[in-house]
């Protein structure tokens, strides 16, 4: 009988992917998240990861990118730990978009062609790993399970939308509230996040129907979504899926989601598409209601697919990790 092997995940940053993920292919799990400076940061994430490295001797090694840096060690350390190594990588870490590091793309690429296997969430980045000489898998957000929370929607004339926010610069927030201007005041845009991080001038204006909830611990959070009638996710990237459009599944609600080839692909019922401006995201919620009977029994047959595909996906990958 082939013996087990042993696997764990490092992360230099909590993520719910993450969690999900480690929980499912049965590792340990280490987030190292020190809050020091930069540097001083830098190095004691590194020295902790040499030591459970030491202290585990993985046959598999689990790690999230970003962090590019835990990545990189990774490698270099894959020959001498004589493991396997497994990058979970988002978005930011096929194509960095901070400016600052896209100047060192070539080690994303060093990273993309070393590692044994690259999970990506969708086949135009998949595209992207295999250019750079790498081995990709796509494999999507898992839906979230919500256990022990009660829907308390209520049944009354006013529609309640919500915008997951998180203030990015890859999300239309501005765009967003704009269009609280151009609907009913009977449809309410609840927006989450720390809304601090915007220019409070800007928020002076808002009008009565955006409500700005501030960033919300998860059980709030998730009763915001149940009580909702549409989820609202928004995003400048292309290729990015949003966690809020799978958090919107998990809820049975449908989604509104940005115009583009891969959230087709993906979310293709129970979902609204739309630009990125105001007067399109406006006439998005209003196409909303008028389908909303419609757009509610797709969601669950989306939920139910979706779930199905990712569990098949799923033991596709770990049969593959076994063949190394």
């Amino acid at each position: 009988m082939k013996k087990k092997e042993k696997k764990i995940w490092i992360a230099w940053e909590r993520h719910r992917r993450t969690l999900e993920l480690a929980r499912d292919f049965d590792c340990k799990l280490y987030i190292i998240n020190y809050s020091k400076n930069r540097l001083l940061r830098y190095v004691l994430s590194i020295k902790r990861t040499l030591i459970i490295l030491i202290q585990n001797k993985p046959n598999i090694l689990f790690v999230q990118n970003p962090s590019i840096i835990l990545s990189l060690i990774a490698v270099m350390l894959k020959k001498i730990f004589k493991y396997r190594l497994v990058v979970d990588a988002h978005n930011a870490a096929i194509v960095p978009d901070d400016n600052f590091l896209k100047n060192f793309y070539q080690l994303y690429q060093f990273v993309h062609k070393k590692a044994t296997i690259t999970i990506v969430t969708n086949r135009y980045l998949a595209k992207i790993i295999n250019k750079n000489g790498g081995t990709s898998f796509v494999l999507p957000d898992k839906i979230p399970e919500i256990l022990n929370i009660e829907d308390n929607k209520k049944e009354n004339s006013v529609y309640n939308f919500v915008f997951v926010c998180t203030y990015g610069n890859d999300e239309p927030f501005k765009a967003v509230f704009r269009a609280g201007r151009l609907i009913s005041k009977n449809y309410n845009i609840y927006v989450t996040g720390n809304y601090k991080k915007v220019d409070y001038s800007f928020l002076e204006n808002l009008s009565k129907n955006v409500i700005l909830t501030g960033f919300l611990p998860e059980i709030k959070y998730w009763k915001l979504l149940l009580s909702s009638d549409c989820i609202i996710d928004l995003t400048f990237r292309k290729d990015c899926l949003v966690c809020g459009a799978y958090e919107g599944i998990a809820c049975n609600k449908p989604l509104i989601l940005s115009n583009s080839k891969i959230n087709k692909e993906t979310f293709y019922k129970g979902t609204i598409f739309t630009e990125n401006d105001a007067n399109s995201i406006s006439n998005s919620i209003k196409q909303f209601i008028s389908k909303k009977t419609l757009l509610e029994k797709e969601v669950i047959d989306l939920h139910y697919e979706m779930k199905r595909n990712w569990n098949f996906n799923f033991l596709k990958l770990k049969y593959k990790l076994d063949s190394y």
